[in-house]
């Protein structure tokens, strides 16, 4: 997902297996939920979201991918 971030300190890494991670620095809660909106807004469909020890997670799926956040 093409996704632009704005005033964020963020970093891609290669996971293997054509994965990638972005991985960003001092998010807020508010920044995961605007991410999460513009991931859906790409066509990808929420498919489990969970909250652990104020950690936010949520998976997202379109027809041939999947994105964890």
């Amino acid at each position: 997902v093409d996704v632009v971030f704005e005033d964020e300190a963020f970093s891609i890494v290669d996971c293997g297996d054509e994965s990638r991670m972005i991985h960003i620095t001092d998010a807020t809660a508010d920044d995961f939920n605007d991410y999460c909106n513009k991931v859906a807004e790409k066509g990808f469909s929420l498919i489990s979201e969970r909250n652990v020890a104020n950690n936010l997670f949520a998976t997202f799926t379109n027809e041939s991918k999947y994105i964890y956040v």
